[in-house]
């Protein structure tokens, strides 16, 4: 059975879409077994008596997981997850959304449009279907389906981003992209995480966020202390961040310009052909063995789909 964050937020919709194709087994809810695959999902609160297949998932910053012998890891997301589960490093194999590119139409020869997408918890923060286009700026929406983002970012010829995955996805259908820090929401373990699996640094365009909503008073309240216990000892660089007022026009024209400038302070990035090559058949080398322990386990016999042409 597949287990996942089900966010409505494209990196986690990721997951029935690509497996459904790759090994619609996994999926199966009559099996107990979890299938652990893309996502940040790797913590104490998962159940300890079902078996549990691990690959590609990443570790979600708790101190209190523990594994045990219900664990099948086949790989996972990148060293730093590895590090904090104490496995080798032959256990990376990065994240298995590089698996999509065998799956997505062959994008446009000529392509002249840079995208913006941001986190999924970011997408309320302006009207960006209204302000990107005014600035020469297509915006992705990260909980639109999983066939329209694919499509949209297959159409990009650079791809601006502050949801990690749409940077995966641009990754392998070798489209250069730019990480973005806006807003409050970014997990910079798990964008370091992937990097590092990809031989990547992660250098992120650090822009102030804008808001086209004032936040209810108890929120601004509570948004304020944050903001000023941020520097404390107890508070969290990411509480600079938080709303306290409606931005200005000015401020959000500020912003959106800020986004399409972006490749004038940061150099676009993409991993190496020989590292993305490579990662990616290991991971469907680890998925052939991963489907035949599968079927041995639960006393199928499944065949096992070929890996697709490159």
């Amino acid at each position: 059975m597949l287990h996942y964050c089900r966010n409505q937020n494209f990196g986690d919709e990721l997951n029935p879409w690509l497996w459904s194709q790759l090994a619609p087994e996994l999926l199966s809810e009559e099996v107990e077994s979890l299938f652990l695959g893309i996502g940040t999902i790797l913590n104490h609160k998962l159940p300890t008596t079902p078996k549990k297949y691990i690959f590609g998932s990443g570790w979600a910053g708790d101190e209190n997981l523990r594994m045990d012998s219900s664990w099948k890891i086949y790989g996972v997301r990148g060293p730093l997850t590895a590090k904090e589960l104490g496995l080798p490093s032959e256990m990376v194999f990065s994240d298995p959304g590089l698996l999509i590119r065998d799956f997505v139409p062959e994008p446009p020869k000529t392509r002249n449009t840079i995208g913006w997408m941001p986190h999924h918890r970011s997408i309320h923060a302006v009207d960006w279907a209204t302000h990107c286009p005014r600035h020469g700026l297509h915006f992705i929406n990260p909980e639109g389906s999983v066939e329209r983002v694919l499509h949209e970012i297959s159409q990009c010829e650079l791809l601006l981003s502050e949801a990690m995955h749409g940077v995966i996805v641009a990754d392998s259908l070798r489209i250069p992209w730019i990480p973005v820090h806006m807003f409050s929401q970014i997990n910079e373990f798990k964008w370091w995480d992937w990097c590092k699996s990809m031989d990547l640094s992660y250098n992120p365009v650090q822009l102030p966020p804008i808001f086209e909503t004032s936040p209810r008073p108890i929120k601004r309240c509570q948004n304020g202390l944050k903001r000023f216990a941020a520097p404390t000892p107890l508070g969290k660089d990411k509480w600079h961040r938080l709303p306290l007022r409606k931005s200005s026009p000015t401020e959000i024209s500020q912003g959106l310009r800020g986004l399409r400038d972006a490749p004038e302070t940061v150099r676009p990035q993409l991993s190496r052909d020989p590292i993305l090559r490579a990662m990616i058949e290991q991971q469907f080398a680890q998925l052939t063995i991963l489907r035949n322990q599968w079927a041995d386990d639960h006393l199928q016999a499944l065949p096992i789909q070929q890996q697709p042409s490159q």
